[in-house]
């Protein structure tokens, strides 16, 4: 008979799983745990009867609003009076620091991540009509420098450029060895131009043309007669 996980293991399984979300799933989260702390301050203020000193009982609602301009802000906390209201909206203040504070991480990690992707060049070409180089080589500037002549007569060309190299090395040293580009625009893509899903990239199917250049180096002697 197999034997059961426990409750702990169930659930800490259950988070693993919706931390593979990414940070939308951290983002709920960390709202989950606010309202949990808002709602349980809002109860015990509603039960307890504290009030700050020399004023009326708080309601639920009037607690729980209070509480949660304390989480958002934590400067509201300075006007408090009376030492048990104080120390409650201390507590509270102090998770809303937390939640805040790891929001903020979150969202900075979320948006580093989305740089990092489109630095990478992996986001699909919606161009349509556009010239595609596949591969890099010293030929390169002078197969663009020829295109950018062509395409001085039509309306927005675009040229996508595919290989194996880093986006942002692509783009620079076209635009330091090609010089002007006149109306068209470059647009790199990192991918090997032989796998059919990186090739999906570029969007051949809705492509002009497609320009293939050799691996071959310039110091390199070509084989054959």
């Amino acid at each position: 008979m197999k034997k059961r996980d426990s409750l702990g293991t169930r659930l800490r399984y259950g988070f693993d799983k919706s931390m593979a979300a990414g940070p939308i799933a951290l983002i709920g989260w960390l709202a989950v745990v606010s309202l949990l702390i808002i709602i349980a301050a809002a109860a015990f203020l509603a039960v307890t009867r504290i009030a700050p000193e020399g004023g009326e009982p708080l309601n639920f609602f009037e607690a729980f609003w209070e509480s949660l301009m304390r989480t958002l802000d934590s400067g509201t906390m300075g006007g408090d009076t009376g030492w048990a209201f104080r120390l409650v909206m201390l507590v509270v203040t102090l998770a809303g620091i937390f939640v805040v504070s790891a929001l903020i991480g979150v969202l900075s990690a979320g948006v580093d991540g989305k740089l990092d992707e489109l630095r990478k060049g992996r986001s699909r070409v919606l161009e349509t009509d556009h010239t595609i180089i596949l591969n890099w080589s010293p030929s390169i500037f002078d197969v663009i420098s020829e295109l950018v002549i062509a395409n001085a007569s039509r309306r927005r060309p675009r040229i996508v450029v595919m290989a194996n190299m880093d986006k942002v090395a692509m783009e620079d040293e076209i635009a330091a060895k090609v010089g002007k580009l006149g109306n068209t625009r470059i647009i790199c893509r990192s991918g090997d131009p032989t796998d059919l899903y990186d090739l999906a990239i570029v969007n051949p199917q809705s492509s002009r043309s497609v320009v293939v250049l050799s691996h071959r180096r310039a110091f390199e002697p070509a084989i054959g007669p």
